[in-house]
């Protein structure tokens, strides 16, 4: 398999040492924490359901890419020439996918594909994030090549078949998070992913079943309120997340995404009670 190490050697060299943090910088913005705080608050405060689709092809993105990397066992490259430290087989790049995924689809739900300019800045930072692997010493040139790749694909594929319909495509990730089971079982670092990719879809699709029951904002301020509680959630979630381990580790991440999607709601529950309180607090 080609994995133009040669090309690979002769692009790190090329970058300077002296900009590794940027690399790291750039990199961050195609991993597991830096999309799903993005995506959470995009979702909050722009188009949901769009939104919504991209987080799902998220996920079903990340069940092929560890069904494949377990399938292939191909290893990244030798440790001497990592900056930053890492786990796991190299192909195909997670990052690499993710970002094609995450950024195409962006550019795909928010119809920004029909202007160049539009669609540029989002195709370019994938490219960015994807040569960071490289630069970053883990990852081959033929690693990102064919992580953007089978993103692309996976893109355009999961657009089609989900249809604008979010718990469509979350069921559809899901079932790839099944699939990618049959590839890492066995594995006890792994087996704990996949199970949170599954149980993450089976959050998100519940909770995205009726999306037009999911409110807006109603002013500056309920959006900050928004914001604020969202994150709150998410920190909470991530420290009580080790708690569940085995088969029961997709509940916290089940509880994640639906909390993420029904958050508007909690919100909104919350402002009217209050506004109630202070209209009859002044009458």
């Amino acid at each position: 398999m080609v994995r133009l190490e040669a090309a690979s050697r002769a692009l790190r060299a090329a970058f300077p040492a002296a900009a590794d943090p940027l690399a790291i910088a750039v990199t961050h913005l195609g991993g597991v924490t830096g999309l799903m705080l993005g995506l959470s608050v995009l979702y909050w405060l722009t188009d949901r359901r769009g939104t919504a689709l991209v987080v799902a092809y998220a996920f079903g993105g990340y069940a092929v890419v560890l069904g494949l990397k377990w399938f292939f066992t191909l290893p990244r490259p030798p440790e001497a020439v990592w900056v930053i430290e890492t786990s796991g087989y190299g192909f195909p790049s997670g990052h690499a996918t993710a970002a094609a995924v995450v950024y195409g689809g962006i550019a795909l739900e928010f119809d920004r594909v029909d202007s160049l300019a539009r669609a540029a800045p989002l195709a370019g930072l994938a490219v960015l994030i994807a040569l960071s692997r490289v630069v970053l010493g883990v990852h081959f040139l033929g690693d990102i090549l064919a992580g953007l790749a089978l993103g692309t694909a996976l893109l355009v594929a999961f657009h089609y078949a989900a249809d604008g319909r979010p718990a469509v495509a979350f069921g559809t990730a899901g079932v790839l998070g099944l699939a990618a089971l049959s590839t890492t079982w066995g594995d006890g670092a792994v087996v704990p992913e996949v199970l949170g990719i599954v149980g993450a879809c089976l959050g998100g699709a519940v909770a995205t079943w009726d999306m037009d029951a999911i409110p807006r904002f109603g002013s500056r301020a309920e959006a900050v309120a928004l914001v604020v509680a969202g994150l709150v959630f998410l920190v909470a979630v991530q420290a009580v997340g080790d708690a569940f381990t085995g088969l029961l580790a997709g509940v916290d991440d089940a509880v994640l995404v639906a909390g993420i999607v029904g958050m508007p709601w909690v919100v909104d529950r919350v402002w009217a009670v209050a506004d109630e309180r202070r209209a009859g607090s002044s009458a």
